[in-house]
C-alpha cells in the first residue's frame, strides 16, 4: 500500500476515488524515485574504488556532483512534498561534526588541506543522507548491495591479475627501457621508493595501497557470510515447507505452471553466467598468454566457457520445474555469496594486511554473536552464538591458511627483521628485482610495523595535546606531524589511527562527535538486530552491520577515513543498514521541519559543489599534479641534454611524444623540431618512423633533429607556460604545492640565465613565491627551507650592503626550520652547512668575530646533528629488532 492511503469505508465518493488514484500514482512514483537512487548510488559505488581518491584527488569532486545532485532531488521532495525525515540523530551527529569542522576551519594551520577536506566531508554526509532517506525498500538496498558486490568481485580479481601479471611485465619494460619512467610515474629518475613500489608484491588493485584494498575486500566478508547464511536459512524453510505440503493437489497443480518458465529461467542462467566467465577468462587470457586466445587452450575454453555455464543452465531448469523460480533465486544466493565470501579472503590474503584479516576475524564473531545471540526463546542461546562464532572464525582461519599456502613467501627473503627502505636517491632500472619480493612469514609476524604505529601514536598524542580545541584544521595531521615528531619515529602522512587523527585535525568537540556518530551506530545496530525475530533477517542486518564495524576497526590501525573511495563505501554501507533495519515509521521526525532540512541540504551541496568546483579550477587549465610535474621534467630534460651536448657532435635525442605534446601541442610544432617513431612493441628496439600529420600512436617517441634548436624553442615557450601557471593558481590561490611549483619554474628560468639582470629577475620571483609557500603553510618545514634559500640566493646575486641582510634573514629560516622539526637531524644538518658556508665568508671578508662565532656554532649544531642520527638510527634498529 502506498505511503499516506488510507483505508475508507466500502462507500466513497467520486473525490475520494480520485484522491485514491492520486495516492496511487504518487506511491508509483516513489518507487520510481527510490529505483533511481539505488541504480545511482549503486553506480557511483561501482566506480569508485577504480578512481581511487588517493591516487587521482580530482576524482573526488567528480563523484561529488554525484552526490550533490542525488541529495538536490531528495531536497526537492523535502521541500515541496513535505517528505518525513529518517534517522535524525545520525544525521545530525553527522552533520554537527561537519558544522564543528567549519567553524574550526580559521584555526587551521593550511587552508587547502582544510577546505578540500571539507568539501569531501560535506559530500560523505549527503551520501549518508541520501542512504538513509531515499533507500526505504530491500529491493533498493538489494541493488545498491549487488553493484557493491559486482565492483569488489571485479577489484579482487584484478588486484590478483595486476600482481600476479602486469606488475611483472611493468617490472621488465621499465628494465629494458628506463624511458618507460616517464609515461608511468611521470620522472626520468628511479627513486627508491619507486623501485620498492615496484618490486612488492602485495596486492593493491586500483586502490594504490595493500591496506586500502584490504579494507575495501574486509567490508565485503561480513556481508557475504551474512547473505549466504541468511540464504541458507530461507532455504531450509523453503525446503521444509515443500515437503509438508508436496503431495497436495495444490501444489502439483502450482509446480505444472512451473515448466513453462523453467527452460527462460535455464537459458539466462547459462547466458549470464557465459558472459561472465567468458569475459573474465578473455581478460585473463591476455595476461596469462599474451598473443593466445581461448582456442588455443580447447579445454580449459570448453571447462570454463561452455561446460560450467550448460552444466548451472540444467541445474536452473530441474530446480524451476521441481520448486519453481524462488528457489532457484535461494540456491544462486547462497551459493553466490559464499563464493562471494571465499573470493573476498583470497582478496585479503594476497594484501598481507594483517590488520585487515585481524579486523575481519573479530567483524565475523561479532556477526555470529548477533545473529546466533539474538532473543530467542528458551535456554543456550549463548552457547550457539559461541559456537557459531568458533565455525565461523575457524572457517576464516582455514581459508587463510589455504589461500597463505597457495600465495608464495619470498624465495630469498631472509627471516631477518623488517628494514624501512630508503625514500629518496636515484638507483638503476636495471637492478629491478623482475620477480618482486612477497613478505616473508618471519616480516609478518615482525612487531616491527606495530611499533612504528605506536611512534605515530605517540606523535599524534603529543599534536592532540597541544591543539586540544581547535585542531590543526582538516587534512593537516601530516603538515605539522615534524612538529610533534619525537627522536626515532617513523615519518608519515597520516596517524594511522583515524579516531586519532581526528582528535588532532578536529579538536576535542570533532572527535566526541565523530566518536559519537559510531558509537550510536553501534548501540542502535546491536539493539535492532536483536530485536529482530526472523533468523534470516537476523543475519542478513548483522552480516552488514558487521561489515562497517569490520571497516571501523581496521581504521584504528590505518587511514581509511583519509581515503575517499573507503570513507564513501563505509558511509554508504552504513546507510543501508540503516534503510534496511528500519520499521515502517522509526525515526521520523515532523513534516514541519522537512522543508527547512531541505533547505539546509541544497546550501550545503550547493556550497560543496562551488567549493569543489572552485578548487580544481586549476587542474582543468593546466592539469593535475602529475601533469605539471611531468611537464617540468620535459623541460629539465631538454635542458640537461642540450648542456651535456653543447659543442659535441650531433647525436639523436628522444623523448617519450606525451611528455613532447606537453610543451608543444600542435602535432605540426612537434615535427618542425624533430621526427615522430612509433615503437613496433613495448619491449622492442626497433622504430617505425610515422608519416607527417599521421596520428601519434601511444607508442610514439619524438626524435629532436638539433637539440640545440629544441633548447632555444623550448625555452621560448617556457615563459608562455608559467604564466598559464600562475593564472591557474589565481583560480585557487591556497594550495602550496602549486606556489612550490611555480617556484621551479623560476628556479629553472634561473639556471637557464645568463645575464645578471636576467639572474636579478628571476632570483626575486623566486623568492616572491617562496614567500607564498610560506604564506600558504607556513608550518611545513620544506617551504621554510625554501624561503631560507631563496634569501641566501637573492643575497647572492646582491651587489649592494643589502646583501649582508638577505643572507641573515636566509639563516633566520633555516633556524626557524628547527622549530617546525626541533628533532629532525636533516634540519640540523642544513643548518650547519650554512652557518659553516655563511662564517667562512664572513670571515674571508674581515669580520672575523662574527665569521668565528657562526663556525663554533656550526660545529655545536653539526655535532647535534650527528647524535641526533645517531640515537635515531639505534631506536630504528631496536624497534626493527622487535
Amino acid at each position: 500500500m502506498a505511503k499516506g492511503k488510507k483505508s475508507e469505508p466500502a462507500g466513497v465518493s467520486q473525490g475520494d476515488a480520485v484522491s485514491s488514484g492520486l495516492d496511487d500514482i504518487l506511491g508509483k512514483g516513489a518507487a520510481m524515485r527510490e529505483m533511481v537512487y539505488a541504480t545511482v548510488l549503486g553506480i557511483l559505488i561501482f566506480l569508485r574504488p577504480w578512481y581511487d581518491g588517493l591516487t587521482f584527488p580530482e576524482t573526488n569532486f567528480t563523484f561529488l556532483w554525484g552526490y550533490v545532485i542525488l541529495a538536490a532531488l531528495l531536497a526537492s521532495r523535502l521541500i515541496f512534498a513535505r517528505e518525513s525525515i529518517r534517522f535524525v540523530v545520525p544525521t545530525g551527529i553527522f552533520a554537527a561534526f561537519v558544522f564543528i569542522a567549519c567553524v574550526l576551519s580559521p584555526f587551521s594551520v593550511q587552508k587547502d588541506a582544510t577546505f578540500q577536506g571539507l568539501v569531501i566531508l560535506t559530500g560523505h554526509l549527503l551520501l549518508f543522507f541520501v542512504a538513509v532517506n531515499g533507500i526505504r525498500t530491500r529491493r533498493a538496498v538489494a541493488i545498491v548491495l549487488g553493484f557493491f558486490v559486482v565492483s569488489s568481485v571485479a577489484e579482487t580479481l584484478w588486484a590478483y591479475l595486476h600482481v600476479t601479471y602486469l606488475m611483472p611485465a611493468t617490472r621488465q619494460m621499465i628494465a629494458a627501457d628506463p624511458s618507460a619512467l616517464a609515461r608511468e610515474f611521470g620522472t626520468t629518475e628511479m627513486t627508491a621508493d619507486i623501485k620498492s613500489r615496484l618490486e612488492s608484491n602485495r596486492a593493491t588493485g586500483s586502490l594504490l595501497f595493500a591496506n586500502a584494498l584490504a579494507c575495501w575486500v574486509l567490508t565485503g566478508i561480513p556481508v557475504a557470510v551474512g547473505a549466504a547464511a541468511s540464504a541458507f536459512v530461507r532455504l531450509r524453510t523453503a525446503v521444509s515447507t515443500t515437503a509438508e505440503t508436496s503431495s497436495s493437489k495444490d501444489a502439483r497443480e502450482s509446480k505444472g505452471g512451473e515448466l513453462s518458465s523453467a527452460g527462460v529461467v535455464g537459458m539466462v542462467t547459462v547466458v549470464l553466467t557465459f558472459l561472465a566467465l567468458y569475459c573474465y577468462f578473455t581478460f585473463y587470457w591476455g595476461f596469462a598468454y599474451p598473443g593466445q586466445g581461448l582456442l588455443s587452450h580447447p579445454i580449459r575454453a570448453v571447462v570454463y566457457c561452455l561446460a560450467a555455464p550448460i552444466a548451472l543452465g540444467w541445474c536452473a531448469v530441474v530446480v524451476c520445474r521441481r520448486h519453481g523460480l524462488s528457489r532457484w533465486l535461494l540456491y544462486v544466493a547462497c551459493g553466490g555469496m559464499g563464493l562471494f565470501a571465499l573470493l573476498q579472503v583470497f582478496g585479503l590474503v594476497i594484501t598481507y594486511s594483517r590488520g585487515g584479516m585481524l579486523a575481519s576475524l573479530v567483524s565475523l564473531a561479532l556477526l555470529a554473536w548477533l545473529a546466533a545471540g539474538a532473543k530467542i526463546p528458551g535456554k543456550g542461546k549463548a552457547r550457539v552464538a559461541v559456537r557459531t562464532a568458533i565455525v565461523l572464525v575457524g572457517l576464516c582461519v582455514i581459508a587463510v591458511g589455504a589461500f597463505s599456502a597457495v600465495v608464495p613467501t619470498s624465495a630469498t627473503a631472509q627471516d631477518t627483521p623488517v628494514v624501512l627502505k630508503p625514500q629518496g636517491g636515484p638507483v638503476s632500472p636495471a637492478s629491478l628485482e623482475l620477480k618482486g619480493e612477497n613478505p616473508s612469514r618471519a616480516q609478518l609476524l615482525n612487531p616491527a610495523t606495530a611499533l612504528l604505529r605506536f611512534s605515530y601514536w605517540g606523535s599524534g598524542i603529543r599534536m592532540a595535546a597541544d591543539n586540544f580545541l581547535t585542531g590543526v584544521g582538516l587534512g593537516n595531521f601530516g603538515t605539522v606531524y615534524p612538529l610533534y615528531q619525537y627522536l626515532g619515529a617513523g615519518d608519515v602522512q597520516q596517524a594511522h589511527n583515524d579516531f586519532l587523527q581526528t582528535l588532532c585535525e578536529t579538536g576535542i568537540l570533532g572527535f566526541a562527535l565523530f566518536t559519537a556518530f559510531w558509537v550510536y551506530f553501534f548501540v542502535w545496530g546491536v539493539r535492532r538486530i536483536r530485536a529482530t525475530a526472523d533468523k534470516a533477517e537476523r543475519w542478513l542486518l548483522a552480516g552488514l552491520f558487521s561489515s562497517v564495524i569490520a571497516f571501523v576497526l581496521h581504521s584504528v590501525v590505518d587511514f581509511n577515513f583519509s581515503n575517499p573511495s573507503l570513507t564513501a563505501l563505509v558511509y554508504l554501507m552504513a546507510g543501508l543498514f540503516y534503510a534496511r533495519a528500519s520499521k515502517p515509521v522509526e525515526a521520523e521526525v515532523s513534516k514541519r521541519v522537512s522543508p527547512f532540512a531541505g533547505i539546509a541540504v541544497l546550501m550545503a551541496g550547493g556550497i560543496a559543489a562551488g567549493l569543489g568546483y572552485q578548487a580544481t579550477m586549476p587542474e582543468r587549465l593546466v592539469g593535475d599534479e602529475r601533469a605539471c610535474k611531468a611537464r617540468l621534467e620535459a623541460v629539465k630534460f631538454i635542458c640537461e641534454r642540450a648542456e651535456a651536448l653543447a659543442g659535441k657532435p650531433k647525436q639523436n635525442v628522444a623523448m617519450p611524444d606525451g611528455m613532447a605534446k606537453m610543451l608543444f601541442p600542435d602535432q605540426s610544432d612537434r615535427e618542425q623540431i624533430g621526427k615522430l617513431y612509433e615503437r613496433t612493441s613495448p619491449t622492442s628496439e626497433r622504430m617505425r618512423p610515422l608519416a607527417p600529420g599521421e596520428t601519434p600512436p601511444p607508442n610514439t617517441y619524438l626524435v629532436f633533429n638539433d637539440i640545440e634548436v629544441t633548447h632555444k624553442k623550448t625555452m621560448e615557450r617556457v615563459p608562455l607556460i608559467v604564466e598559464q601557471i600562475k593564472e591557474a593558481d589565481g583560480a585557487w590561490p591556497y594550495n602550496p604545492k602549486m606556489a612550490s611549483h611555480i617556484w621551479l619554474w623560476y628556479d629553472l628560468l634561473y639556471g637557464e640565465s645568463s645575464s645578471p639582470e636576467e639572474k636579478l629577475k628571476y632570483a626575486d620571483a623566486c623568492l616572491d613565491w617562496a614567500h607564498e609557500c610560506v604564506r600558504r603553510s607556513p608550518k611545513q618545514v620544506p617551504y621554510s627551507n625554501l624561503l631560507g634559500r631563496s634569501l641566501w640566493r637573492r643575497g647572492a646575486v646582491e651587489t649592494s650592503v643589502k646583501q649582508i641582510r638577505y643572507y641573515d634573514q636566509g639563516l633566520e629560516e633555516f633556524r626557524h626550520a628547527l622549530e617546525l622539526y626541533p628533532e629532525g637531524p636533516l634540519v640540523y644538518f642544513e643548518l650547519a652547512s650554512r652557518l659553516r658556508e655563511y662564517g667562512t665568508q664572513l670571515d674571508k671578508a674581515g669580520d672575523h668575530e662574527r665569521g668565528q662565532a657562526m663556525l663554533k656554532e656550526s660545529v655545536v649544531v653539526q655535532k647535534k646533528a650527528e647524535d641526533m642520527q645517531a640515537e635515531a638510527a639505534r631506536r630504528i634498529m631496536e624497534r626493527n629488532a622487535g
